[in-house]
């Protein structure tokens, strides 16, 4: 017959293997491993609000008539030392010339649907209700836009409504030229427009 005292010995045993069981397999186990995040967050369920990306169009400028070669500024004009860079070069003064080497906006997308369009925007598989991103204007009231995942330079015919209104949030992009400064470096000028003779050809 057990007694009660060995009763209770065994029953203090049982808990103490028990816990040392339990601690052991609690360190064997590996721990959770935090969701990849995406930058929006998770990659398996993005925010559907996500902000836009940045978009890069190369070749690219603001308004009709742009053209590269021999700028001469007409004021005062900052330097930079690479696109969206806060580092500044010694600035140009009015009447020095530089020669402008390439060109690129680099815009936030804002999204829009079409209302009208013309037939070149027909022959590259653009409809009327399509969505695109408008990236920047490129002069006389035309667009660059992203259709279907690519970029195109839409004609006067293009008319699009947006879904926040430009009267509330203007398109937000920014105009950056590559330039051969007069000591032979390169740097980079911001949203030059009306700043140099020579650099529209319709002038």
């Amino acid at each position: 017959m057990v007694t009660r005292s060995a009763r209770v010995r065994y029953l203090a045993r049982l808990m103490i293997v028990t816990g040392v069981l339990g601690a052991a397999l609690a360190c064997s186990s590996p721990a959770p491993t935090p969701s990849a995040e995406g930058p929006y967050g998770s990659e398996t369920m993005p925010r559907p609000s996500a902000p836009p990306e940045q978009v890069l169009h190369s070749d690219a400028c603001p308004f009709e008539g742009c053209q590269l070669g021999r700028w001469t500024a007409r004021e005062p004009v900052t330097v930079y030392d690479h696109p969206d860079s806060t580092v500044t070069r010694t600035p140009l003064a009015a009447g020095q010339t530089v020669l402008a080497l390439a060109t690129e906006v680099r815009a936030l997308p804002r999204a829009a649907t079409i209302t009208a369009l013309g037939p070149d925007e027909r022959a590259v598989g653009m409809n009327q209700g399509d969505q695109v991103l408008v990236l920047y204007p490129r002069g006389e009231g035309a667009l660059v836009v992203v259709h279907k995942g690519t970029v195109r330079r839409a004609s006067l015919d293009l008319t699009v409504r947006y879904v926040l209104p430009l009267e509330q949030a203007p398109l937000d992009y920014t105009w950056w030229v590559r330039v051969e400064l007069p000591d032979r470096s390169i740097g980079w000028l911001r949203n030059p427009l009306r700043q140099f003779d020579g650099m529209d050809a319709r002038q």
